[in-house]
């Protein structure tokens, strides 16, 4: 009887940790899309703030377009006029908070929840999880910037670059290291 025990012990410790296996690998998967599309959704974002400063400064692009989310050198119906570039930025934020698309931010909330559920990985996975984390904090970074730019033109250009090449490194790191096959798809 005690040999049926044990047998039925270990079987159910090897069962349960194959299953967290699977699971850790399939939620990789999403996560590695999720954030991918987070994070290209909130480099577009910050590139168009870097391009609406820019052009405050620049062109002399003061006038908002509510309808349309731009900014024009002249003012027409409805438009509304920025004192300088940090309202200008922000009343495009504003905009954005106001208009994107649920598309452009689920991304982010979907890949944010799978990562708490990877943490802390299985014991086989804890090696390349240090490259899910540093995708992670790239793409929270992003995000970030994309709400709430700081700095000058100058130093919010260089961290949003950054951003993006440290998510764009971690994932080339995570591709090489990794021998879960990430692109077969599940039949779940």
């Amino acid at each position: 009887i005690a040999a049926i025990l044990v047998v039925g012990i270990l079987s159910f410790v090897f069962i349960k940790k194959y299953i967290n296996e699977k699971n850790y690998e399939k939620n990789l998967k999403e996560f590695i899309i999720e954030s991918g599309k987070a994070s290209i959704a909130s480099g577009y974002i910050c590139d168009d703030l870097r391009k609406i400063w820019q052009e405050y400064i620049f062109d002399d692009k003061e006038y908002f377009d509510s309808t349309t989310g731009t900014f024009g050198t002249y003012s027409s119906y409805g438009n509304e006029y920025c004192s300088d570039f940090s309202e200008a930025v922000h009343r495009k934020i504003q905009w954005n908070d106001e208009n994107l698309s649920n598309n452009l931010k689920e991304p982010y909330r979907t890949a944010k929840r799978i990562y708490k559920e990877m943490t802390p990985p299985p014991g086989k996975y804890k090696e390349i999880h240090t490259y899910v984390k540093q995708m992670f904090k790239a793409m929270e970074r992003l995000h970030d910037l994309s709400e709430n730019p700081t700095g000058n033109l100058s130093s919010f250009s260089s961290e949003c670059n950054e951003a993006v090449n440290e998510y764009s490194s971690a994932l080339s790191d995570l591709t090489t290291e990794t021998d879960i096959d990430l692109s077969e798809k599940d039949d779940d």
